[in-house]
């Protein structure tokens, strides 16, 4: 029998890995060695981002009030304008109050595009806010007053809930409690120096809030407790003022359906 004609032995199959196969198999190792604890640490961070910021500012809780009502005070005081000057600001609905929204959009990163709408308002007292920003999702903010002797102490507060977005919440941790509350501690700055550049007028007692007429956003306010209509409309005015509101026409009175004897004023402002 030549050689050509012996046959082989059968060794089986060769069971040696390709070197693809062993590369796979490293990178899912190395892959499991980084991300283990990746996922351990994000399932144990928070859920919910929530940035706290206070201040005391010797002024009246209704002056303080009329600065933190609605988007067109807000933007006076906030970090948003000083960080970019020529951030555009869209408004609609009432200029106080629930409903008063605003959109912003500013081509510098750190200031980024969204919407501010007032949600809830209890007068002298709360505001909170729905911010959404553009690619980051939706969160709360909340500015509470809470008058003392003399003085007042302002908080702001800022809530996120993250949800499932992992993205959101290892930014919430890392840099986005860091950012947010760089920009309070400024706004606050920015308020109490604003607050304190301002006369104390009185308009305390008087309930204001905002509505929307025809388009035209306007302050209104009720007369009533003894209050006069020359009274009612000189805090009315006092108000606009301290909220750096622009008047866009003159202040007008109609009966109070409810109660005929009171009446209800109005002063259209932008």
């Amino acid at each position: 029998m030549t050689d050509a004609e012996t046959p082989r032995l059968w060794q089986g199959p060769d069971v040696t890995p390709p070197r693809d196969h062993k590369l796979r198999r490293w990178l899912v190792i190395i892959a499991a060695v980084i991300l283990t604890p990746l996922f351990i640490t994000y399932t144990a961070l928070p859920q919910e981002v929530e940035v706290v910021r206070t201040i005391e500012i010797e002024r009246s809780a209704h002056t303080l009030y009329a600065l933190v009502s609605g988007p067109r005070s807000f933007i006076r005081w906030s970090a948003r304008s000083y960080l970019d000057p020529k951030v555009h600001y869209t408004y609609s609905g009432p200029p106080i109050g629930v409903g008063a929204s605003m959109e912003w959009t500013s081509y510098n990163k750190a200031v980024g595009s969204g919407s501010h709408t007032v949600i809830a308002a209890t007068q002298n007292h709360q505001i909170i806010s729905r911010v959404k920003y553009a690619g980051m999702g939706e969160a709360k903010s909340e500015v509470t007053i809470d008058p003392y002797v003399h003085t007042s102490v302002v908080t702001m507060r800022y809530t996120l809930d993250t949800k499932a977005n992992p993205f959101l919440r290892w930014a919430g941790v890392l840099g986005m409690k860091k950012d947010i509350g760089s920009d309070y501690d400024l706004a606050l700055a920015n308020l109490k120096k604003l607050a304190m550049s301002l006369p104390e007028k009185d308009f305390s007692g008087l309930m204001i809030d905002g509505v929307i007429d025809n388009h035209t956003p306007m302050l209104r306010a009720v007369t009533g407790n003894g209050e006069t209509l020359g009274s009612v409309t000189a805090k009315l005015e006092a108000f606009r003022q301290t909220a750096g509101l622009e008047a866009v026409g003159h202040i007008y009175a109609s009966p109070y359906p409810e109660k005929p004897a009171e009446k209800i004023v109005y002063l259209p402002v932008k």
